[in-house]
């Protein structure tokens, strides 16, 4: 993947890899229209589980290194056109951190993974 794709207008835009949810995704960032393509990086504001295959502390990184970009605008393939989308983007990242601190503390309460699952997420519905 080129690091820069240009565009049949003259503008371009930059490939960001952003592994995690998958370790080849690449999200990319159209800086003349302050916006950036998410692929399945964003999802939305929050999730509630991942693939056992997804790699949160990378993810984590992925979304910071995205975040540095200047962006308003979020195009993503689930929920369409976020505006806010930098916003949107900091509050998904501010939930995963939250859920890791929360799993945390409960663990050093001595939880089981089980038990911090169903604090934080609520009941597992199968």
């Amino acid at each position: 993947m080129p690091e820069w794709i240009e565009l049949d207008d003259g503008s371009s835009l930059e490939a960001i890899a952003a592994p995690g949810h998958a370790e080849d995704m690449i999200c990319f960032y159209w800086p003349d229209k302050g916006a950036v393509f998410t692929v399945d990086l964003y999802l939305s504001r929050s999730i509630r589980y991942m693939r056992d295959d997804e790699n949160l502390a990378i993810l984590i990184n992925s979304i910071r290194d995205v975040l540095t970009k200047d962006f308003d605008t979020l195009f993503c393939p689930h929920r369409g056109v976020v505006e806010n989308g930098k916003t949107a983007l900091q509050e998904k990242l501010n939930n995963l951190l939250e859920l890791c601190e929360q799993s945390q503390q409960l663990h050093h309460q001595g939880q089981t993974i089980k038990e911090i699952t169903k604090t934080i997420l609520g009941a597992c519905r199968t």
